[in-house]
């Protein structure tokens, strides 16, 4: 978020209360993601108790309504979503039309590394079912997207992919065997 640089005086206070509310509200968005991988907490389980909690603690009375709004906001523009996590399960646009499906193994300095899926969906999906998830390999049916182990994505190139956030997921120690020989054999990104 870009801020406006305002002269000394009482709107300079507000800007640094705006910047704090700012963060801990993404922190909380943090939080909430974090939270939301235990099953207790994805059935509804206490989550926003916690959430306001943890806002009302970390700050004074006098700002509670200027934090409830900035976490309203926050919530709204997705600010932390915005960060790719490791595990998380995404989707993007495929070439065909639709929507294909993609888990990120590793992030690293230089770029990310994924795991590519052969489902497609119509649209992009809400919720995805793990144990669908499939990857088609040489012989594929035609009308399968080809999919792949582990590709390593520079962080340029994967800009363009527009990935939006599914869920969040783990990565098995059997999903980073690709990741490991690409260590080993020091290679390169797409």
């Amino acid at each position: 978020m870009n801020w406006i640089k305002l002269p000394p005086g009482p709107n300079q206070a507000m800007q640094r209360t705006l910047r704090t509310c700012h963060k801990t509200c993404c922190l909380v968005g943090d939080v909430f993601l974090w939270l939301h991988r235990f099953p207790s907490v994805r059935r509804g389980r206490s989550c926003a108790k916690f959430s306001v909690s943890l806002i009302f603690v970390s700050l004074g009375k006098m700002k509670q309504l200027l934090v409830i709004i900035m976490c309203f906001l926050t919530f709204l523009t997705g600010c932390s979503r915005a960060k790719l996590v490791e595990g998380g399960i995404y989707c993007t646009p495929g070439e065909k039309g639709g929507y294909s499906a993609f888990k990120i193994l590793k992030l690293d300095d230089y770029g990310v590394h994924v795991r590519l899926y052969s489902n497609q969906f119509s649209e992009p999906p809400k919720k995805i079912d793990e144990s669908t998830l499939y990857m088609a390999g040489i012989n594929r049916k035609p009308s399968e997207t080809l999919g792949m182990g582990h590709a390593p994505v520079s962080k340029k190139s994967f800009e363009g992919w527009k990935a939006t956030f599914v869920q969040q997921s783990t990565v098995k120690e059997g999903e980073l065997e690709g990741y490991k020989m690409w260590l080993e054999g020091k290679g390169g990104y797409f």
